[in-house]
């Protein structure tokens, strides 16, 4: 047996055996009550779904939480580059006419050309370039011209 990661619980928590399913990992969580730490007061039954590091880490890209997968892909040697793919979408969402993203659009285009730098894979690159739709034809034009100027320096 080895240690995948850890996960911090209360002291009062226990592992439950299951042979429902392996894939899923269940605990019994007990939580003292507001000013005594002798009794228990309350049960939790929780379970862990997604115990395998990459789950989880697809998981965390899938809610948005770029910070918290960055630090979760360097801590289990995960692709860390993943996370910036990610971030480039959703800034790409964010820029699109009809999105309810930060308001600054000028300063969030500019993050994005610098994220888009970061990323070693051009054909992400270009693909994410060529399938946007910006709010300013300046902007998409702009994009397009990175993307070709990426493409023409990786020939």
């Amino acid at each position: 047996m080895k240690v995948k990661y850890k996960l911090k619980t209360s002291p009062a928590s226990y592992l439950v055996a299951s042979a429902s399913s392996p894939e899923q990992e269940i605990f019994l969580e007990g939580v003292h009550a507001a000013n005594q730490t002798e009794f228990i007061d309350t049960l939790r039954l929780k379970a862990i779904v997604e115990s395998l590091p990459d789950l989880r880490f697809d998981r965390l890209l899938r809610r948005n939480k770029f910070d918290e997968a960055e630090s979760f892909a360097k801590h289990y040697g995960l692709d860390s580059s993943l996370v910036d793919k990610a971030r480039a979408k959703q800034f790409i969402k964010y820029l699109q006419p009809s999105s309810i993203g930060p308001n600054n659009k000028d300063t969030l285009f500019a993050d994005l050309l610098a994220l888009l730098d970061k990323i070693c894979d051009v054909g992400f690159v270009c693909e994410l370039c060529e399938n946007a739709i910006l709010y300013n034809l300046e902007q998409t034009r702009c994009l397009l011209k990175y993307a070709q100027g990426r493409l023409n320096s990786s020939h």
